[in-house]
């Protein structure tokens, strides 16, 4: 008999969390399914057309700065959006930055984030990179305030953008939703490293 509950509610947990991960799925392809394409991001140049930089905006107004002395790095964003230090834990990531846009009333949502810098350890960055490339992720070169990184992008289904610089013994991974490409565009067009 007690075998019998316990299989019990092992089935319903189960099944409780096969619901909820549909549920958020499908909050999150109702919400966060955009792709509109931003003029922002350019060819490099004729001989490395595979390299992007990111090129300046004439989109850009009413602009706040972050500035982070610890890590060493700034950037401008609109004055419309919120940004908050260390909203999660991981034992991967040293520092982690989530953007709240204006829909998200300065909650940001650390689970599905809308904007995110993350600081992390190099072997979390690799297995990052592959699980992209298992996901389809195009996989291009790109330069981000004088740092050569690489930037992936998928082609179906998941609308997210991602980008990892080298960052001294760690890996800067900057991400976004396809749906405020345009606002990435412009943190990166902006960001500089102070170190």
């Amino acid at each position: 008999m007690v075998n019998y509950l316990k299989n019990k509610y092992f089935l319903i947990i189960t099944l409780l969390v096969i619901i909820s991960m549909i549920v958020w799925a499908i909050y999150f392809r109702l919400f966060y399914n955009t792709t509109e394409e931003s003029p922002v991001i350019k060819n490099y140049s004729k001989n490395y057309p595979e390299r992007q930089i990111v090129e300046g905006s004439s989109t850009m107004s009413a602009l706040k700065i972050y500035h982070n002395e610890e890590y060493g790095f700034e950037f401008q964003y609109p004055e419309n959006w919120t940004f908050h230090a260390n909203t999660f834990y991981s034992p991967f990531s040293r520092f982690n930055l989530v953007g709240a846009a204006p829909e998200e009333n300065g909650r940001p949502n650390p689970i599905v984030s809308t904007l995110l810098i993350n600081i992390v350890t190099p072997d979390f960055a690799e297995r990052a990179v592959v699980n992209r490339k298992n996901l389809g992720a195009m996989e291009t070169d790109i330069v981000v305030g004088g740092i050569n990184g690489k930037k992936y992008e998928y082609t179906e289904n998941i609308v997210k953008i991602s980008i990892d610089l080298s960052f001294g013994e760690y890996k800067m991974i900057l991400g976004a939703d396809k749906k405020h490409e345009d606002v990435f565009n412009q943190i990166l067009t902006s960001f500089k490293f102070l170190k």
